[in-house]
């Protein structure tokens, strides 16, 4: 499976952007091609709707290590998904980094563009919430 990777740099502290990552209930907001809505679906799962389509996904949070994982079952035994990263910057400020699969059709390219516009509401919902 081919995945896409894509980054970008804020001045706000990593403790800011995970706030709203560890809340599911705004990932529509900042990853609307993703899901439209969430939905809690026992411990540690949620119900994702998009379109006509729902999903579970396992909703993995570490704040320690400032990570973030959003898994889906792809195919029997195999889940991918969305991984995000929080790195501090020496000089203040974070790194967000997030890496998805590339679906089947699409370009890595076409992925990245949605990635940039994903991680921007991030940061601007993470700065609204400060």
């Amino acid at each position: 499976m081919k995945t896409a990777t894509h980054s970008r740099e804020t001045e706000l502290p990593p403790d800011a952007i995970m706030a709203v990552l560890k809340d599911l209930m705004l990932l529509p907001r900042w990853a609307p091609a993703f899901a439209e809505s969430v939905e809690d679906a026992g411990p540690g799962r949620y119900r994702v709707k998009k379109g006509d389509t729902d999903f579970l996904i396992e909703f993995i949070v570490h704040e320690q290590s400032r990570t973030v994982d959003y898994l889906r079952e792809i195919a029997p035994g195999r889940k991918a998904g969305g991984y995000l990263r929080v790195i501090p910057l020496p000089t203040g400020g974070s790194v967000i980094i997030m890496t998805v699969p590339v679906p089947p059709g699409e370009s890595a390219e076409s992925v990245v563009s949605f990635l940039d516009q994903e991680l921007e509401a991030l940061i601007k919902l993470s700065s609204s919430n400060a």
